[in-house]
């Protein structure tokens, strides 16, 4: 999924940031399973902008999320199919498509995030 005001938490291993598609703030937390993949979550416009001021803010919710899988009303879907239902893998397919015709597009734009 493409995330814009992307915002990388790099030693918790997790992302946030706005999604143009879905028209609504993520959180994308790294899985490292065989091969790394992600796991979509929905946060609030408040949680994101508080991640400005309190870097630590969504630690916890990332990790009890984490830890919850799909079985969160956050959930939007994984990168992995077997965590999805039907609905939410053809919703997988489509944002990994917008993804990679949009970085193809602008490949400058991969490297667009902020460390925090």
């Amino acid at each position: 999924m493409r995330l814009t005001d992307r915002r990388v938490r790099t030693d918790k291993r997790y992302t946030v940031g706005w999604s143009p598609v879905l028209e609504k703030y993520v959180l994308a937390i790294t899985v490292g399973w065989l091969a790394n993949y992600e796991r979509y979550y929905e946060i609030s416009r408040e949680e994101y902008e508080q991640t400005l001021t309190e870097p630590q803010a969504l630690d916890e919710s990332a990790q009890q999320l984490f830890a919850a899988v799909n079985n969160s009303e956050r959930f939007i879907c994984s990168e992995k199919s077997d965590e999805n239902t039907a609905e939410q893998n053809a919703l997988a397919v489509k944002l990994l498509k917008e993804k990679n015709d949009y970085y193809s597009a602008h490949p400058e734009a991969v490297k667009d995030f902020v460390r925090y």
